[in-house]
């Protein structure tokens, strides 16, 4: 799903800016958090607006390593936020209170607006909106590939054989499509002082390149960059008056699309069993049939 995917990278790309020391502001200090389901930290008055996800990272939460680390914050009030996880699946989960709270506690993040951006909308405020930023915009691809992605081997071999009973369940499941999930990607950049000759383009290309590292730590060689421009050096962009630079590219991310779920297949050496009562008068022995895994 596209917003789980842009979710996934935009957690990614904020770890990898802020274990770089790229930072943007003040942390939000923490000065509580509950043993709840999900936890609650208190950060007061921390200014964000209900709906606004926070993807950040938390650290120094005495007493409750479990609210230590790289989470989706989401408000509760205009003191309080929720923390959840997301698996490599895209599955949000509330992550569990355990151990009490001894003091102190910081959320750090890498963007102004909290993490990477989806929706055309986005671009269209970004002027009004502090640097570094990221934003993703669906746009049409290419038709979807009739192929298995990411499954087991199809290759028929000569002679025939059945395979591993991996590729055997595979071939009882596999993936019908590789959807090329294609996007409009708008990075913006400037440095620290504004450099506009120099330093805001590498503040972009940097920024540029830490997303292009993190798409593909996640999604290896299935990604490609079909076209890149520079929006901000576009005749009449007003590219004397702006604050810092404005990258964008093309990108193609191929993903698997499944087929709903069908019975898993059953290995050696479990077998099936069944019994067929007599019928004939005076008979007592039932006929007992049992069908094995031809391998």
């Amino acid at each position: 799903m596209i917003g789980a995917l842009v979710t996934l990278l935009s957690l990614n790309l904020t770890s990898v800016l802020i274990n770089a020391g790229q930072t943007f502001g003040t942390p939000f200090p923490i000065t509580g958090a509950t043993t709840t389901t999900p936890v609650t930290v208190t950060s007061p008055s921390h200014g964000v607006p209900p709906g606004q996800p926070v993807h950040g990272v938390s650290s120094g939460v005495g007493g409750m390593p479990e609210a230590n680390g790289l989470f989706v914050f989401t408000v509760v009030d205009p003191n309080t936020f929720a923390l959840y996880s997301v698996s490599a699946q895209g599955i949000v989960t509330p992550v569990v209170g355990v151990n009490a709270y001894t003091g102190g506690g910081q959320i750090a993040v890498a963007f102004p607006d909290f993490g990477i951006r989806l929706g055309r909308r986005h671009v269209d405020n970004a002027p009004a909106v502090a640097s570094p930023r990221v934003v993703f915009v669906p746009m049409a691809g290419r038709e979807w590939g009739l192929e298995a992605s990411g499954g087991a081997n199809m290759t028929f071999a000569s002679p025939y054989g059945r395979g591993t009973l991996e590729q055997q369940a595979q071939r009882q499941n596999p993936r019908l499509a590789t959807a090329h999930t294609t996007f409009e990607v708008h990075v913006y950049g400037r440095a620290t002082p504004p450099d506009p000759d120099f330093g805001d383009f590498d503040a972009t290309t940097n920024l540029r390149d830490a997303l292009w590292s993190t798409l593909f730590d996640a999604q290896g060689a299935g990604i490609k960059l079909l076209k890149e421009w520079w929006p901000s050096q576009v005749v009449g962009a007003g590219s004397q008056t702006q604050a810092g630079q404005h990258w964008a590219g093309i990108v193609e991310i191929q993903q698997p699309v499944d087929r709903p779920t069908l019975a898993s297949f059953v290995p050696s050496p479990l077998s099936l069993q069944f019994t067929v009562e007599p019928v004939n008068p005076g008979s007592t022995d039932p006929v007992v049939f049992t069908m094995e895994p031809v391998v």
